[in-house]
């Protein structure tokens, strides 16, 4: 009688282990292997642990140094915008201190011509008729 007992629990637990091996294969088999996603998952959690190797240890560490750099990359960008701003801006000077120039050069030829004059005027005045003044630009 206890042996039957027995004998009906083990009979019981290999047909649920049957059943249990059945949906375990049938479970298998529905299971997808790709081998490039299965390469390209390698590949990628390589690289992650270079990156942790370099750049901190972990990847947390390795987000954070990004972010810093990513900043820095930032400021230089706008160094660069800057400098493209301050050479249009330095662009734009200097065609005004040439218009400026301009505008000085003929004040003073203007200016010198009237001194002329009026230097030559008075030598004149003085019986200088042979002295004459005159004022240059080169």
């Amino acid at each position: 009688d206890q042996y039957a007992e027995l004998a009906k629990t083990i009979s019981e637990a290999y047909y649920t282990a049957q059943d249990v091996g059945r949906d375990v294969d049938e479970q298998l088999s529905e299971l997808t292997y790709d081998e490039a996603e299965l390469i390209r998952i390698d590949d990628r959690l390589q690289l992650i642990h270079s990156l942790e190797r370099k750049y901190g240890t972990s990847v947390a560490d390795v987000l954070d140094f990004q972010a810093k750099i990513e900043k820095e990359l930032s400021l230089i960008d706008d160094d660069e915008y800057d400098v493209e701003r301050l050479q249009v801006k330095q662009n734009d000077m200097r065609q005004l201190l040439r218009k400026k120039a301009i505008k000085l050069r003929e004040a003073r030829q203007k200016v010198a011509r009237n001194l002329e004059k009026n230097v030559n005027q008075q030598l004149n005045d003085l019986l200088m008729n042979g002295a004459e003044f005159a004022v240059h630009f080169d």
